[in-house]
């Protein structure tokens, strides 16, 4: 039998991978859809706004003066130092002529850079390949660039664009879309999302292509028919709990899946896909009740490119290769074999696979294809860039993306429908879905956008690169998420050759205190050792609800110890003593948001040592969310 797919954050999900996969969305408590909407026109992946641009000028500045013809006063010994313009022209004429090219003298800039032009338009390549000769042949050559042309940094005119706050912002959480736009908008690259299917969307159908329904079990499918090359989303929801026995509204999470990769952009309508020049190829092998490995491990090989059967015909092969696989799915268990090496094709012919780290609070070991190999697996982060409370954390995730706040916080807008079980008209999900479901296609889209700029990137170069531009989280990150936080245009910066310096993390707590926590501390023989002065103030954080803090200091003959703990209004965390062996001498526990305060007497003649420990108790979690003080008083 299938798993039942998510419908709460967090909710825990002890069956079996060999059972099937589920999504890794955390749906929200309520859902408003949009009102009817009038489809656009079809958006070319070639148009203007989508192509590369082309370039025909070039800024060349030299090392030593230019002199003008005839200008008098200089002498014949300055003339090795000094080069005419026309001397300079005919070095640079002849390296062009090599490329077919001529070039022409337009003026000089104030600082005194030459502008040139050439005869005609070059990509973005082919400059970089013809400057590299001009330098390479000229040593008096200080730089030379491509004079680009720049654009106003205007948004977007899709309506809801003002609440995509994953996109728009470039700081905490957000992924820095809107200068990532400046690079690329995923052009030329196709994007495999293996989900529930997809509904034609309006702001969504221009950009899909292909496709194909991998649901084998005809109960499961719920479109009347078993495999075949419409991988139209019927709905997933059940009003008589076919699953579980729980009757569930349809999630048409494949449809909000591919919104986030490649909606269309500057259409006046809903949202912008992250990469909205990208094509999505919908994969359906999600059903009513998730879907098997073995559907899901075949979408992958044929998404791949690979020829798999399908109901009523001998095989299939995609006509319309990907290079990036987005998984929003997932099951407790191991990777099994079948799943894995449907996967290892995929990434042997190029592709880079994309997988959510799941919702269930817990180590991202336990759950596939998180815990594949050759895969990129992405925890959630919420607005303000800290580990959302749902998400799956561990060693190996690849980077944390944008997912949303989770349990009534900010979520991810993206294209949906308001239908209970069937479909009605399409909308966008106002509530907005939370999830590392959300996360995993910004990471998909990124990379579809890397691929654009250079299509030779291998898998494995493409997962190096999403790592070394993360951006540093804000606030420290406990269980383990990544490299960081996704950053789109960093991650572009990277791929064409540039440099980034990721800014500084932000301090948890910016009172002052005397101490700040470090990690691990997380038992008595880790504890984190405090000066022995008489007033200590320290800040740390818990991050989540396995995370606990010790702490340990030497306390004087005849003197009591006195530590007070204070947390956020929405925190409930406990203080304990325990002596140097281990036995708890101390103990507060108020009611949330309420300080904690304990003592210990040493009442011997020598110095004895003492530990704090700070455990999680309820309410928040997570950065500045878990922040706390703690002041260490001895007299």
């Amino acid at each position: 039998m299938n798993t039942r797919t998510h419908r709460t954050i967090g909710k825990k999900s002890h069956l079996a991978l060999a059972a099937g996969l589920m999504l890794a969305c955390a749906a929200p408590q309520s859902f408003a859809g949009g009102p009817n909407v009038t489809a656009p026109a079809a958006r070319s992946a070639t148009s203007p706004a989508a192509t590369e641009p082309l370039l025909d000028q070039i800024i060349i500045q030299y090392k030593t003066p230019r002199v003008e013809e005839g200008r008098p006063g200089i002498m014949a010994r300055d003339m090795p130092a000094l080069a005419s313009l026309p001397l300079r022209l005919n070095r640079l004429e002849s390296q062009a002529q090599q490329r077919g090219l001529s070039i022409s003298p337009l003026r000089r800039t104030l600082r005194g850079a030459e502008v040139l032009r050439l005869n005609r338009k070059l990509t973005e390549a082919q400059m970089s390949g013809l400057i590299a000769d001009l330098i390479a042949n000229d040593p008096d050559i200080e730089y030379a660039v491509p004079d680009r042309r720049l654009k106003i940094m205007a948004a977007p005119n899709d309506t809801l664009f003002p609440r995509q706050w994953a996109l728009q912002e470039d700081f905490l959480g957000g992924v820095n879309g809107r200068k990532a736009w400046t690079k690329s908008l995923g052009q030329g690259v196709r994007v495999a999302v293996i989900d529930t299917g997809y509904l034609p969307h309006p702001d969504l159908r221009a950009n899909l292509i292909g496709g194909y329904d991998f649901i084998s079990d005809l109960e499961n499918a719920g479109d009347g028919n078993a495999r075949d090359s419409n991988a139209t989303d019927p709905g997933d929801g059940s009003a008589t709990g076919a699953c579980d026995g729980s009757p569930s509204r349809s999630s048409w999470h494949g449809t909000h899946v591919a919104g986030i990769v490649a909606a269309v952009q500057n259409n006046a309508l809903g949202i912008a896909g992250l990469a909205p020049a990208a094509q999505v190829v919908p994969v359906r092998a999600l059903g009513r009740c998730g879907g098997s490995i073995s559907d899901i491990a075949d979408s992958i090989v044929w998404a791949a490119g690979g020829t798999v059967p399908a109901g009523g015909t001998p095989s299939t092969t995609n006509p319309h290769p990907v290079k990036v696989i987005n998984m929003s799915l997932g099951g407790g268990g191991e990777c099994v074999r079948p799943l894995q090496d449907a996967i290892s094709f995929a990434v042997s012919r190029g592709i880079s696979v994309v997988v959510a780290a799941g919702n269930e609070d817990q180590d991202a070991r336990a759950v596939a294809p998180a815990n594949c190999q050759g895969v990129i697996t992405v925890a959630a982060v919420g607005r303000v860039g800290v580990l959302a409370s749902y998400s799956n954390w561990g060693s190996i995730i690849t980077l944390s993306a944008q997912g949303g706040e989770g349990q009534g916080g900010v979520g991810v807008v993206s294209t949906l429908n308001s239908g209970a079980l069937g479909a009605n008209p399409n909308g966008y999900n106002y509530v907005e879905y939370s999830g590392t479901s959300m996360a995993a296609p910004h990471v998909a889209a990124t990379a579809a956008m890397m691929l654009s700029r250079k299509p030779t990137l291998r898998p494995s170069e493409v997962k190096d690169l999403l790592k070394r531009s993360a951006r540093p989280f804000p606030y420290y990150c406990y269980q383990g998420c990544g490299a960081g936080i996704l950053d789109a245009d960093a991650a572009l910066t990277l791929t064409l050759g540039g440099t980034i310096t990721p800014p500084a993390p932000v301090q948890v707590n910016e009172a002052g205190p005397d101490e700040w926590e470090v990690e691990n501390n997380g038992s008595l023989a880790t504890a984190q050792v405090l000066p022995g002065a008489a007033a200590v103030k320290l800040s740390g954080s818990i991050f989540t609800r396995h995370d606990t803090d010790y702490y340990r200091l030497t306390v004087p003959a005849r003197t009591q110890l006195t530590v007070k703990l204070a947390m956020g209004s929405m925190s409930n965390f406990d203080l304990v003593l325990y002596d140097a062996a281990g036995a708890q001498v101390g103990y507060s526990n108020n009611d949330l948001g309420v300080p904690e305060e304990t003592f210990v007497n040493n009442l011997t003649e020598v110095a004895r040592t003492f530990y704090a420990r700070v455990r999680f108790v309820s309410g928040l979690r997570g950065g500045r969310a878990g922040a706390y003080t703690m002041d260490f008083l001895q007299d």
